[in-house]
């Protein structure tokens, strides 16, 4: 399966020359079903060759998905060779290992865009604080200015971060207990 995760259309433009993404793969494959894509648009992906499946240059919407079902004797491995400039290609192993009716469902998950949480700006807080407390010493060792003007900050700052892991962690509980026991 390949999919678009990104947040805008990638124009045909973006192709060097008109040259495809090429997928390789490293025994002979054979195709088994062919391309599956939204209805209006169809899809032009196509093996090629036994060892090489082919997406032309073309506009990629942004919801841009489709699937294509292979077969091959052996175990096989795959390298992608793309012009796309900036976009980079990941093996996404949790979707391809899904099953298949909810593996629309792991690529809207893969599609998400992350959000910060409360924990996550409490663990980074923690830990640009205890980076600076400590580097504050280490250089106090030079130059106890120095120090105390980086590890100071620190040191202050390490007990907020604690406190904000603690509420993130109270907040979590308290909305899986709401989740699991509905009132």
């Amino acid at each position: 399966m390949i999919w678009s995760t990104g947040r805008a259309d990638i124009p045909s433009t973006s192709f060097d020359a008109g040259r495809p993404v090429v997928f390789r793969f490293s025994s002979p494959t054979q195709l088994v079903a062919p391309p599956t894509q939204d209805a209006t648009r169809p899809s032009e992906l196509s093996l090629v060759t036994p060892t090489e499946l082919h997406l032309p240059a073309r506009l990629l919407h942004q919801d841009f998905a489709t699937e294509i079902a292979i077969s091959a004797n052996t175990q096989f491995n795959v390298w992608v060779d793309h012009p796309l400039i900036d976009i980079p290609f990941v093996h996404d192993v949790k979707v391809e290992q899904t099953a298949s009716p909810s593996r629309e469902q792991a690529v809207r998950r893969s599609r998400a865009r992350a959000h910060v949480t409360l924990l996550m700006v409490a663990l980074w807080l923690t830990g640009a604080s205890f980076a600076l407390f400590v580097t504050g010493i280490a250089l106090a060792l030079g130059d106890s200015s120095l120090g105390a003007g980086i590890g100071i900050p620190g040191m202050l700052l390490l007990p907020v971060g604690l406190v904000l892991i603690a509420i993130a962690g109270v907040r979590r509980l308290v909305l899986r207990r709401r989740r699991n026991h509905p009132a």
